[in-house]
């Protein structure tokens, strides 16, 4: 029989899909991008974002300081799933460990989103139990030769990222 972990709180299950998608991220670049470990990070990646986008953000949308958050949060989901259209290399490997840093701080912690979720849902354990059930994303193929970048920039720079520190423009 399969040992399924425990989790005491929707923090304590995010804070470690985080560290489990920059593990990935990380065994990815080490690799030289081999597509079953990229696609599996694209794949944990997208998941996470639907998570906080269909259950966890609609819990915060009622109290102003997270719904701030909550937006500009939003505003990096669109950048980082437009970053992993294309087909990995280091310049975009660079650009999402960066970005994943950022973002994963405004979501952990005692100050994070997270955190605030929590303490705003009438039924946390039962939004966690939907959290763990949650399924993975239907994931297409990187695009190998995606010529023109031009939306990704945009999306980066809407939600606060600099695309020049990462790429010639």
């Amino acid at each position: 029989m399969e040992h399924v972990p425990t989790f005491g709180s929707i923090q304590e299950y995010m804070e470690l899909d985080h560290a489990r998608l920059d593990a990935l991220l990380l065994n990815s670049i080490a690799s030289n991008f081999d597509r079953t470990i990229y696609n599996e990070f694209r794949k944990g990646l997208l998941r996470h974002i639907a998570i906080e986008e269909k259950l966890l953000f609609p819990t915060a949308k009622s109290e102003a300081k997270t719904a701030k958050l909550v937006a500009r949060l939003r505003l990096q989901h669109g950048a980082l799933a437009a970053l992993i259209v294309p087909a990995p290399n280091e310049k975009i490997a660079n650009a999402l460990k960066d970005m994943l840093a950022l973002h994963n701080q405004l979501e952990e912690g005692i100050e994070g989103v997270y955190h605030t979720i929590e303490h705003l849902s009438d039924h946390p354990m039962t939004l966690l139990d939907s959290v763990i059930a949650y399924p993975n994303v239907p994931l297409s193929s990187a695009i190998d030769k995606l010529i023109d970048l031009a939306p990704v920039f945009r999306a980066m720079e809407r939600a606060g990222f600099e695309p020049k520190k990462y790429f010639e423009l």
